[in-house]
């Protein structure tokens, strides 16, 4: 038994190192390989200006796009583009597609989006704004606290210390 749990934790491994594109030596063979994978699509959603949502779409775009050395400048900017919507898509409008711009149209949506307080400045905003329950439900709690876990982690992966914020916030929930 033991002996064919080793077979197939062996022949596991192999099929694992070989769907990751790792270079292996086959000992009985005497022989380099070396296998790749070809990863899922990641799906980037259409950034359409909410600020609070320009980390999420930045940092997605960047190591898919923007840190693929095999795409070129213009390359970048056309898929920067197809990826804006709204006023993001408006903002950099007038700028033309090409190579020598791509620099400047993404250095204008950070400018724009990416300004960190900014974003905590949304996020504080959206959980002072929630609106009040007065008679909860237990689908209107689940719902306000979804959105309130989403908001705080949010802030947490901004770096803030979300403990700060704990008597700032009225309450959301009547206790009548």
């Amino acid at each position: 038994m033991e002996a064919f749990l080793h077979g197939r934790l062996s022949q596991s491994a192999n099929n694992v190192s070989q769907n990751l594109g790792v270079t292996s030596f086959n000992n009985s063979a005497s022989e380099l390989r070396t296998n790749t994978i070809n990863l899922p699509m990641i799906k980037l959603e259409p950034f359409r200006g909410h600020v609070e949502e320009w980390q999420c779409f930045g940092e997605r775009f960047k190591s898919s796009i923007d840190d693929n050395s095999s795409l070129t400048n213009i390359d970048k900017h056309v898929f920067l583009r197809g990826y804006l919507q709204d006023e993001p898509k408006r903002l950099v409008a007038g700028i033309s597609v090409t190579a020598n711009t791509y620099e400047t149209t993404n250095k204008i949506m950070i400018d724009k989006y990416g300004n960190k307080n900014r974003i905590i400045q949304a996020h504080v905003d959206a959980l002072e704004n929630l609106t009040p329950i007065h008679t909860p439900t237990p689908s209107l709690l689940s719902n306000l606290y979804i959105e309130c876990n989403r908001r705080i982690q949010a802030l947490r992966a901004l770096g803030e210390n979300v403990e700060n914020y704990s008597r700032v916030f009225p309450p959301k929930v009547d206790k009548n």
